[in-house]
């Protein structure tokens, strides 16, 4: 008899360790899909900068909670070499991204003996495409 209760006793204890990790399950969020984003960089500038002969190198970022995502340096040029609008550069990436994330993008730049400094703007929450404009001032 004893070993009967015994057997029922670890039946049960078997059977309702099951039972509670069956019936235990984690709130998971469902995962964000995620989604092809595109923007497109365009740079040039409005102003005279012929007698500029010192070096600037600008680059393109893309940063998702503050952290970079994607970063491309174009060539060092001279100042007075950075075209006017009818002879911008543009240049695209396309990332995939979940469609809920806050990115910020644009240019960083830094001219020979001088310093750096940016342009950066907001890409909203499912917004697929960002077109930054910079005309250097």
């Amino acid at each position: 008899m004893n070993r009967l209760i015994k057997r029922k006793a670890g039946f049960i204890v078997l059977v309702s360790g099951a039972l509670f990790l069956v019936s235990c399950k984690k709130n998971e969020t469902p995962p964000v899909a995620n989604v092809e984003r595109t923007i497109r960089f365009v740079l040039y500038t409005e102003k005279d900068f012929s007698n500029e002969n010192g070096n600037i190198i600008f680059s393109v970022v893309i940063r998702k909670d503050n952290r970079p995502i994607f970063d491309s340096s174009f060539a060092v040029m001279k100042v007075k070499d950075i075209p006017t609008l009818s002879n911008r550069i543009v240049c695209e990436k396309k990332i995939l991204v979940d469609e809920n994330a806050k990115l910020t993008a644009g240019f960083l730049y830094t001219l020979e003996n001088i310093g750096n400094s940016w342009h950066i703007e907001l890409c909203e929450p499912n917004e697929r495409f960002k077109e930054i404009n910079y005309s250097f001032q």
